[in-house]
């Protein structure tokens, strides 16, 4: 495939959350602000450790491994909903709703973690051109605002890997080793 030509823009990304069961049971974003945003990456994953000797820099190293963060805000129409499901219902696992038997994909977490999928058509043609699977993320908050253009909702996570890499698909971001 050629280097594309077209630049992205929020009109070409879509957000899913994923669970960890046999056949994934999904949550696609309805309507994202196309704002979603990764932040902490970099090429070794891992703090730098910094040696100095009498204030004279001598070395560095990696250290401990570091954790890229994702957030991405949405406009709520409503906050639970038998049927369909709603985002709140995807994290809280709401009973009654079709996402109450969502299961973690972090086997080693005793809280919930999901992967969120960023999917781009990068020509307008419909089709997926680009994914970015963020793996392991664990919902690190989510904040609600109250506006006249809109009531939002923000989520933010931080990615912890599926125990080999952070990020997979297009891109792939390995974990620190």
């Amino acid at each position: 495939m050629a280097l594309s030509t077209i630049i992205q823009t929020s009109r070409h990304g879509s957000l899913t959350l994923i669970d960890g069961t046999g056949t994934p049971l999904t949550y696609s974003v309805r309507y994202d602000k196309g704002d979603f945003s990764v932040s902490g990456l970099s090429p070794d994953m891992a703090e730098i450790i910094t040696f100095a000797a009498r204030h004279v820099h001598i070395g560095h190293a990696k250290g401990a491994p570091t954790y890229p963060t994702v957030s991405f805000s949405m406009f709520i129409t409503d906050y639970s909903e038998t049927s369909a499901g709603t985002i709140q219902d995807f994290l809280h696992a709401t009973s009654g709703t079709p996402y109450a038997a969502r299961t973690s994909v972090a086997s080693n977490y005793d809280g919930f973690a999901c992967d969120i999928r960023w999917d781009a058509d990068t020509d307008e043609d419909a089709s997926v051109d680009n994914t970015l699977t963020f793996e392991g993320c664990v919902i690190t908050g989510y904040d609600i605002s109250e506006a006249d253009d809109g009531t939002t909702l923000t989520v933010n996570a931080t990615v912890y890997g599926d125990g080999t890499n952070y990020i997979s698909g297009d891109l792939t971001v390995p974990m620190a080793r």
